[in-house]
């Protein structure tokens, strides 16, 4: 496979997807972590509630291109087990007001795994939001609770000229109710795996086209057609609103990161991950201690 070119699989109300340049020049080799911290009294202030009664607002495009074919992803019926209870919805404001869709994973008591191109985008500011861990209707759940983003920990390669090698990000979150998110749902772990090829995998998230009329968490199951050192390729379906969702393998372990769809001509599409080379695998690690 040659000649990729990437669509981000992230989604923003006005139906504007966010994008990572295709064609970014290499980034040296560094883990450097940006901080960058939430706007604390925009957060405090968002009205998340009633954008979450009306999905209509961060509908991803009509056409999904991430779609392979019949689209195989399947409703999760229930969230209360592990893998589902920690996938967690980003919901997070710009300075545009617009509302950014992403999906994540909770990795440590106060930490959340998703892409960099969804907290960090050249013109656009993301002032904040929340982590919705295993959120599987329109209202929100003090069962599983709503946690502000306090930090977005985002690798140099990122925020120096987006370079999709280095699209992945750690959130730090608040409490709900005075419990960490990792407390009350528990945490998956990372798994540094370099050869993929031919694994059993699945994905699961918040995909923008599903919730045009209930938030519900999406996902499905495949294999592993094609990698090289820094991503993994995959015919499992993904739209927009699943950036940041895990690639988990049998047992359960975060082996990757959704980054995008792509294609390397008209008909064939695969969905595409962030694999946990020596970088990736070391910067998460770091961030997950801050």
């Amino acid at each position: 496979m040659k000649k990729w070119l990437s669509v981000a699989a992230c989604s923003v109300a006005s139906i504007v997807m966010l994008s990572p340049v295709a064609n970014a020049k290499e980034a040296p080799a560094q883990s450097n972590i940006q901080m960058i911290k939430a706007d604390q009294q925009t957060t405090s202030q968002l009205a998340m509630k009633h954008v979450l009664q009306s999905p209509k607002h961060f509908t991803a495009a009509k056409k999904i291109d991430g779609i392979i074919g019949k689209d195989d992803r399947k409703k999760v019926k229930s969230t209360a087990s592990t893998p589902h209870r920690q996938i967690a919805m980003l919901l997070l404001r710009t300075n545009q007001n617009k509302n950014v869709l992403c999906s994540g994973t909770v990795i440590a008591k106060n930490k959340v795994l998703t892409a960099a191109h969804c907290v960090s985008q050249k013109g656009v500011k993301i002032l904040g939001g929340y982590v919705y861990p295993a959120i599987n209707s329109n209202n929100i759940s003090e069962k599983y609770g709503m946690y502000p983003t306090k930090t977005f920990y985002i690798p140099s390669g990122w925020k120096k000229n987006e370079n999709s090698k280095y699209d992945y990000a750690v959130i730090k979150v608040g409490t709900f109710k005075g419990k960490n998110i990792g407390t009350k749902v528990g945490t998956l772990p990372l798994k540094k795996k370099t050869k993929l090829v031919n694994a059993t995998v699945k994905t699961y998230g918040y995909p923008g086209d599903k919730t045009k009329k209930n938030i519900a968490q999406w996902g499905m199951k495949g294999k592993i057609v094609g990698e090289d050192s820094y991503f993994a390729y995959s015919k499992m379906d993904v739209a927009g609103g699943q950036s940041g969702s895990s690639l988990l393998d049998s047992s359960n372990h975060i082996v990757g990161i959704l980054d995008s769809y792509t294609w390397t001509d008209s008909k064939h599409v695969y969905s595409k991950f962030h694999k946990f080379n020596s970088t990736a695998y070391s910067f998460i690690k770091n961030a997950m201690k801050k």
